[in-house]
């Protein structure tokens, strides 16, 4: 078995909002991911339980381009600015001076740094066969708010069996087939008078809002939800301050909440 990221799994997706890049922009500069496909109206959603359905079989995997009118559904679906749970979703939320604060400039800090600290990752529950990936050091995946450590990450790869593309040509279900992934966690400690957003270039139609952990939840579903493409998960601790973010590819929504509930433990 070997951890990889499948090529084809990656098609029209967009790229991980926990990447370093994208956290140098998100928490440094403040801006937001994507270009604006319209503007919501803030109001609440309800929370709502979860309901994940099996995989489904009726979709045959084994033709070369399945995967291709569900992605292509889900990068031309809406997305505008929303209020999920309390927490500010969408594709212009801005989060400049949330995090650190004005007069307060962030800076990098080291894998480590993080220990015992409100923004410490602890994963109770990785997916079979995944595995966690040595800390990523570029800039961005560890920031300080002056001493406070405000920001940290945590990357978990998904294996793939090396005859994937063998065993679905033949009949077997690329959602039973190990196919390679990534999870991307995060923490990011906000000020405490701040309200929690998350810039996300997802489908506004995606979220939903629950409760994980005990705690409030927006969650936005995989374009299937047995496990095809990108889902995304916030919750937010408001006696912390911290928002805890997953942010997956090719993960069943199904497990993408046990992640979630893993690192809240």
């Amino acid at each position: 078995m070997r951890f990889q990221l499948h090529p084809r799994a990656w098609t029209a997706t967009a790229g991980l909002i926990l990447g370093a890049t994208l956290l140098i922009a998100i928490v440094v500069s403040g801006y937001a991911l994507g270009r604006r496909a319209g503007k919501g109206n803030d109001a609440e959603a309800a929370p709502q339980a979860i309901e994940v359905g099996a995989a489904p079989q009726q979709i045959d995997t084994s033709d070369p381009d399945w995967q291709i009118p569900f992605l292509e559904a889900w990068k031309n679906a809406p997305r505008f600015d929303q209020v999920i749970n309390g927490i500010a979703v969408g594709p212009t939320v801005e989060i400049s001076g949330t995090i650190c604060g004005p007069g307060t400039e962030p800076r990098s800090a080291k894998p480590g740094d993080e220990r015992g600290t409100p923004v410490e990752i602890i994963p109770k529950y990785v997916p079979a066969g995944a595995r966690v990936l040595a800390p990523w050091t570029d800039s961005g995946n560890f920031v300080r708010c002056g001493d406070r450590m405000a920001v940290s990450t945590l990357h978990i790869a998904l294996a793939a069996v090396d005859d994937v593309d063998k065993r679905v040509a033949a009949g077997e279900s690329w959602f039973q087939v190990p196919h390679g992934g990534l999870v991307g966690i995060a923490k990011w400690q906000f000020r405490q008078d701040a309200q929690p957003k998350l810039p996300a270039q997802v489908p506004a139609s995606s979220w939903f809002a629950t409760s994980i952990g005990g705690l409030p939840a927006a969650v936005a579903r995989p374009a299937v939800d047995a496990g095809l493409g990108q889902g995304v998960v916030a919750v937010w601790n408001k006696e912390t301050a911290v928002m805890t973010i997953v942010d997956s590819r090719n993960l069943s929504l199904e497990e993408l909440i046990k992640v979630a509930e893993g690192v809240i433990r």
